[in-house]
């Protein structure tokens, strides 16, 4: 079986899982995502070839799992940070770009979880659906047109084969599905194609930074958990750029 086919094959089968999640909402996704927070930490401790800490490294795992369950618990949440962080240093024993990747998964995670449970920023399981919509065009246009047309590199030292080709694809599939979902909606159609364009370009760049973690370690992929993609990380890359973008997005009130 050909590594394209079993991106799609995985691919389509972990979106499928994670959209009717989203749509069951309530605890059930709560608990999705607490696990994959779990998993994206544990995947990003396994960077370090040469561990150390083992056990603190477990309960530093176990926790970002249980993310949700403070979210929903405000009067823990100042504790439980605190604790995390510096655990994290411990984990990582010094390594400081280990750190910074752990806290940048935590703080997205947690946001999202945020957003989901506050009255305060219009953000609801449909937000959430639109933005997995929005990234995944952005990397599926990026893929296949990329590959179509090729030409220039963007970023050659940290990620050789993403081209501006691949790039402006990512950008018009991502507004193309944009202006069809919204054809069934009664919004503000220039403030959602500027959203699209700032998650699309968000979630590259998220991409991009997660080329460099990886290449700073000598790594091709974060994991093996998702065949044909790699690790989670992998997949989930530009998703967790895209939860800052819209949160921005949102403070600024465009």
């Amino acid at each position: 079986m050909s590594e394209l086919v079993k991106r799609i094959i995985s691919g389509c089968l972990f979106g499928a899982l994670s959209l009717c999640l989203v749509l069951y909402g309530g605890t059930i996704l709560l608990l999705y995502l607490g696990l994959l927070s779990g998993c994206l930490v544990w995947e990003t401790l396994k960077f370090d070839l040469k561990p150390k800490n083992s056990l603190i490294r477990l309960i530093v795992i176990f926790l970002c799992a249980l993310s949700p369950i403070v979210i929903l618990n405000p009067e823990f949440m100042s504790l439980y940070f605190i604790c995390t962080i510096v655990l994290f240093w411990v984990a990582v024993d010094g390594d400081i770009v280990l750190f910074a990747v752990l806290n940048y998964i935590l703080g997205s995670v947690s946001l999202l979880l945020y957003m989901l449970n506050t009255e305060s920023i219009e953000f609801s399981n449909w937000s959430l659906i639109f933005m997995i919509l929005i990234v995944c065009s952005t990397d599926i246009g990026g893929y296949f047109l990329g590959k179509a047309f090729k030409g220039p590199k963007v970023f050659p030292s940290i990620s050789p084969n993403k081209t501006w080709s691949g790039i402006i694809g990512g950008w018009s599939l991502s507004i193309l599905v944009a202006w069809f979902v919204f054809q069934f909606l009664d919004n503000d159609s220039i403030n959602i194609f500027v959203l699209t364009l700032f998650l699309s370009i968000s979630s590259q760049l998220g991409d991009f930074f997660e080329s460099m973690i990886k290449r700073n370690y000598g790594l091709k992929n974060s994991g093996f958990i998702l065949p044909g993609h790699g690790g989670l990380f992998d997949r989930l890359d530009g998703f967790l750029a895209a939860i800052y973008a819209y949160y921005l997005f949102s403070k600024i009130g465009l």
